[in-house]
This record gives structure tokens, C-alpha cells and sequence, in this order.
């Protein structure tokens, strides 16, 4: 269902448009297996073209916390202000970044780990 590279130390999840209410307890489990299945310092989520739907959002949003909780960086990939505009409306500030393409995610996330290191 959820479609995944490696992107040498960053997993890249992407959504498919079509993920429904029922499969979202199946992705969630899916992207935890990915997450803590593999020694990963940062996550991107791209959103696909058409697929930020409620459930896309919850899924990223409990995908967002586990990160937290591991100490893993997140960050979003979404093509359009229309796909972006549900990552934030209800975030009250704690959102992950937002990137408009994957590319810009993932060199972002490296940046960020060596401004830490």
C-alpha cells in the first residue's frame, strides 16, 4: 500500500491516492515496520497528486508522532498549496516542515543533520 525507497540515511514514504479509512490502520503499521524496521536518522512523506484526503493527514500525523518519539526527523513533500493546506490547518504549530518536491525534502534533512553534528 505505501510505497518506500532509501535514500541512503532517509526513508522516503510515499502516499498513494486512494488509501481509505480501512486501510489506514494497515499503512500506520506498515510505516511503523519501516520506521523502527531500519537505522533511519530522518523520514519524508511525499504526498502523491490527489491523495491528501482526511485520512492521509491522520496517517501522517501519527507517522509525525512516532518519529518524535524516536528522535527522527520528518518532513512532508506536497506538489501544491492545496495538497499542503491540510498538513497545517489544525497543526497549532507543531506540523512537520513542508517541501514542495521530495528532492528539496531530503536535501533539507541532510542539511539539518549537519548543522547538528
Amino acid at each position: 500500500m505505501l510505497a518506500h525507497i532509501f535514500d541512503q540515511d532517509v526513508l522516503v514514504i510515499c502516499c498513494p491516492s486512494g488509501i481509505s479509512v480501512g486501510d489506514r490502520a494497515a499503512a500506520a503499521v506498515q510505516a511503523e515496520d519501516l520506521i523502527s524496521g531500519h537505522p533511519v536518522r530522518h523520514v519524508v512523506v511525499e504526498i502523491l497528486p490527489g491523495a491528501v484526503t482526511p485520512v492521509v493527514v491522520s496517517l501522517v500525523a501519527r507517522i509525525h508522532r512516532l518519529c518524535r518519539a524516536s528522535g527522527i526527523t520528518l518532513a512532508v513533500a506536497a506538489d501544491s498549496p492545496e495538497a499542503r493546506r491540510p498538513m497545517t490547518a489544525n497543526a497549532a504549530g507543531c506540523a512537520p516542515p513542508l517541501f514542495t518536491t521530495r528532492a528539496e525534502a531530503v536535501r533539507q534533512a541532510r542539511e539539518d543533520h549537519k548543522l547538528a553534528s
